[in-house]
């Protein structure tokens, strides 16, 4: 992991959904905008 500084974290409820490092910057942000996309309207029960 040492050679991969850029760690995202997932979270849906407070729970861990999903997690990555990547080594580069712009990889990390184009994964940062996909996960966001997929997940960003994801429906959590008793958050409404």
């Amino acid at each position: 992991m040492d050679d991969d500084p850029f760690h995202l974290t997932l979270t849906a409820d407070g729970k861990p959904v999903m997690h990555g490092w990547w080594g580069k910057k712009p990889a990390a942000e184009h994964q940062y905008l996909s996960w966001i996309g997929s997940w960003g309207s994801i429906e959590v029960p008793g958050s409404f």
